[in-house]
């Protein structure tokens, strides 16, 4: 008795209570979908979400980046997920919001050593479907669908000076004739969702042209002062960019 009780406190944990199960995959990170891409990552609630990064077309309708497509995602205890998936109704332009349906996910591993998003949807209105741990689905009315990994969900939100492009400004610098464009940088896997550009009490409009988003800021005729411009954003996985720059106006001098 003796000789074993020495014998187990002496090797090794692994060795005297046996293997330790492996941690199943992670699900958080970016995944492909449906010709876009799809980043869960928990919300400011801690729950974990899916919003779309890059536009996906899912049947007849495309989800548009910022959108939550996927929400309500709770672990079922076995390494799988149980959640709700955006549904809509019509087609095309005529594409509306319909309702959530139940949503099995589970990351499958691969036979080359790689890991896969297994998503498996059934209709509004009835009950969940289930995938096992080897990747089986089951109660599926509707269909499922792989996706592949694309990145990770990042750990640091992009800096200001990364991501906002603003033209430099001098104390005493009169820039009373000057317009300019701000350009915003995508952070990459992690698109701006959600910005707001103001110069003074003033809201600016805001456009956005591929991966590149801009706005005009437009210090022409405006009297003498102080102007800042102050910009906010949030990225698809929650973090907030923000950050302002002052501008000075001043009345041109008149020729003699």
């Amino acid at each position: 008795m003796f000789a074993a009780a020495f014998g187990c406190a002496a090797l090794s944990a692994w060795i005297c209570a046996g293997p330790v199960a492996a941690s199943p995959p992670t699900i958080e990170g970016v995944w492909s979908f449906s010709d876009g891409s799809v980043i869960i990552a928990p919300d400011a609630a801690g729950q974990l979400v899916g919003t779309v990064t890059s536009p996906t077309l899912f049947d007849a309708c495309v989800h548009p980046v910022g959108q939550e497509i996927w929400s309500d995602m709770e672990p079922t205890g076995d390494g799988g997920y149980d959640g709700m998936h955006v549904w809509y109704r019509g087609s095309g332009s005529d594409c509306q919001i319909y309702e959530l349906g139940p949503t099995a996910f589970r990351v499958v591993a691969t036979g080359n050593g790689g890991d896969i998003l297994r998503v498996c949807f059934n209709r509004p209105g009835t009950t969940a479907p289930t995938i096992a741990p080897d990747g089986t689905p089951s109660g599926v009315n509707y269909r499922c669908i792989d996706s592949a990994p694309v990145g990770a969900v990042p750990s640091t939100p992009p800096s200001f000076g990364q991501t906002i492009e603003l033209p430099a400004t001098s104390k005493g610098v009169c820039l009373s004739l000057r317009n300019f464009i701000i350009h915003v940088r995508e952070p990459r896997h992690d698109p701006f969702v959600r910005m707001t550009i103001t110069l003074g009490h003033d809201r600016l409009t805001v456009r956005k042209h591929g991966d590149e988003i801009t706005a005009d800021i437009d210090l022409r005729g405006l009297p003498r002062g102080t102007y800042t411009v102050h910009i906010r954003a949030r990225t698809a996985a929650g973090f907030i960019v923000k950050g302002s720059r002052t501008y000075h106006t001043c009345v041109p001098k008149r020729l003699s």
